[in-house]
């Protein structure tokens, strides 16, 4: 028989189940019928504490640590988990987007809308490492639809996850910090080249979504 205290220690766990609430505005067919008896048992003997509002990656970097002078960190663990060896470089997440103009307002689109393929990855990844090779950044693309910045150095940022943009206009989420200025300066730089890229043209004729902006977040390096 488990001596009962470890029992207990095993099992203090913490769950993140993202989007587990079905939205109230979507209906209930879509869950009406749904058991979860695990899940509801979990529920039932656990304990229910109020955290700090937003995103998973948010509550990530929380519950583990991973913040630097404010910043939310991720990139270079993001990066690990892809399989990827961050070392001592500084990372950024440099998410493939789409930015649309709405009125008087700049709405991101993340890449679960666009469907990048790895082709197209490849090539606007080494574009914009060519436009970039005399400087200390270097794109890479693990995944089509997650893409990183790595640097020699990370850069002094207070950056918004991707999640929480999403939908939403881009205006108050820009990149602030002591670095700032370079960084939306390569913001709008990574914009024109993109905007240009005959890959985007052909999406474009396709009548597909635009790969034709960059969101930089999760400024940070491995070692923290």
């Amino acid at each position: 028989m488990l001596d009962s205290a470890l029992f207990a220690s095993a099992m203090n766990c913490h769950l993140v189940v993202s989007h587990l609430l079905w939205p109230a505005i979507a209906g209930a067919p879509p869950c009406s019928e749904l058991e979860l008896p695990a899940l509801e048992t979990l529920i039932a003997r656990g304990q229910r504490a109020l955290i700090e509002g937003g995103s998973t990656e948010r509550w990530l970097a929380s519950g583990f640590g991973v913040r630097r002078d404010g910043e939310t960190a991720l990139a270079p663990f993001s990066f690990r988990g892809e399989g990827g060896a961050p070392g001592a470089h500084g990372w950024l997440r440099a998410d493939p987007v789409h930015l649309r103009i709405h009125a008087d307002r700049v709405v991101l689109a993340d890449a679960s809308r666009l469907s990048i393929t790895a082709d197209e990855a490849g090539q606007l990844v080494a574009a914009l490492n060519a436009h970039f090779a005399q400087s200390d950044i270097a794109f890479l693309a693990p995944r089509s639809d997650r893409w990183y910045a790595r640097l020699e150095k990370a850069p002094l940022l207070r950056t918004t996850p991707t999640a929480e943009v999403t939908g939403r206009d881009i205006g108050s989420c820009l990149p602030t910090g002591d670095d700032q200025a370079r960084w939306r300066s390569i913001f709008n730089e990574t914009q024109m080249l993109l905007h240009e890229h005959p890959c985007n043209q052909r999406r474009e004729q396709r009548g597909e979504l635009t790969v034709n902006s960059l969101w930089f977040w999760g400024a940070g390096t491995y070692s923290q």
